[in-house]
């Protein structure tokens, strides 16, 4: 039992260092014995008097029968006076000698309950950035495809220099998106802000190739895909298609030829599988840029253009599969996942 004493109004010295404390409570809700590790305890009143919580839920506890589970209380904020933090409270009912009573546990989680405040509200300004980055992204893709309709049109080639400086802002923005945290740069799930078609995306993608600049594709699409109504970001992917189907200026006899199919995965969407085959072109320095994830210095070299297009579907939580010089041309294999409606 304890000796008659008066509630200090003060915590115990290095709380950290006793981070619980019990309380045996009885009928009365009076404290039969406390180890004061976190405050000193009045055992002249019933702990209802200076703890309203306490008052609040006794008759509950009370009814708990002896060997039933435990009663939990977690993130308690400033129970009263003398708790100034965040605790755990368990309750058990024992019985000790024939006699019942409440066996209070207080845990004491004030440090481990500010730090993670902290990191939450660390996690939300980056899970801010994050979005706004991915919102940069979307926009700086948009304006960059209208360029590449513009470059085809006019036969450009690669010498718009709007096109070089918005791709230099893209790689600015994937560098900042890459020294975020791995918990948040990565959501695909998040960016999906259009629903399409894939046959609407080829279209289009053919007549701006064949009709505008005499290139011959052949696009080779699963029924399937062909009729599914996709949730994703239509400006992204049809982005990645155009410089795939771009990298060079050259002209060849051969169509360029480009296969879209389900790949059969275990995955809770729609893998889809691109296969590209340019005939035009035949990317010197391959294995470096397989074997790197760093950007090329030359703004405006078939890597970094390489490099952008592998973020964009890296964005997208797909993935290069092959990059490959063959005989015929560089074929180009990678997985994109979709959300179907």
């Amino acid at each position: 039992m304890l000796n008659k004493k008066t509630l200090a109004k003060s915590t115990i010295n290095n709380p950290t260092e006793n981070f619980n404390q019990m309380l045996l409570l009885d009928s009365h809700a009076m404290v039969v014995e406390s180890c004061d590790t976190l405050f000193r305890v009045n055992n002249q009143e019933p702990a209802t008097v200076w703890s309203p919580f306490i008052e609040s839920i006794f008759g509950y506890l009370w009814t708990l029968k002896t060997g039933t589970p435990e009663v939990l209380f977690s993130r308690v904020e400033e129970p009263f006076e003398e708790l100034q933090g965040f605790y755990d409270f368990t309750f058990n009912s024992v019985t000790l000698s024939g006699k019942k009573y409440i066996l209070w546990t207080i845990f004491d989680y004030t440090m481990l309950y500010k730090e993670f405040q902290r990191n939450q509200q660390r996690m939300n300004e980056l899970e801010l950035q994050r979005q706004n980055l991915n919102s940069k992204i979307h926009y700086i893709i948009r304006k960059n495809l209208t360029l590449q309709q513009l470059i085809l049109s006019k036969n450009l080639g690669k010498n718009s220099m709007l096109l070089k400086a918005n791709n230099l802002l893209l790689k600015n923005i994937f560098i900042d998106l890459e020294q975020l945290t791995d918990l948040v740069k990565y959501k695909y799930v998040g960016n999906w802000v259009d629903r399409f078609s894939m046959k609407e995306v080829i279209t289009n993608i053919k007549e701006s190739f064949e009709n505008i600049r005499n290139q011959k594709i052949t696009i080779d699409i699963s029924k399937r895909v062909n009729q599914l109504k996709i949730m994703g970001d239509q400006a992204r992917l049809m982005y990645i298609l155009y410089d795939l189907l771009s990298l060079s200026n050259q002209t060849s006899s051969n169509p360029t030829i480009c296969k879209i199919e389900e790949h059969e995965a275990m995955h809770p969407d729609l893998i889809i599988r691109f296969t590209i085959l340019n005939p035009c072109l035949k990317i010197a320095n391959i294995d470096t840029f397989i074997n790197k994830k760093e950007f090329s210095v030359e703004d405006d070299s078939f890597l970094f253009r390489l490099n952008l297009v592998g973020k964009l579907i890296e964005l997208q939580s797909g993935k290069f599969h092959e990059i490959e010089n063959l005989e015929q041309g560089t074929r180009f294999v990678f997985e994109i996942p979709f959300a179907i409606l």
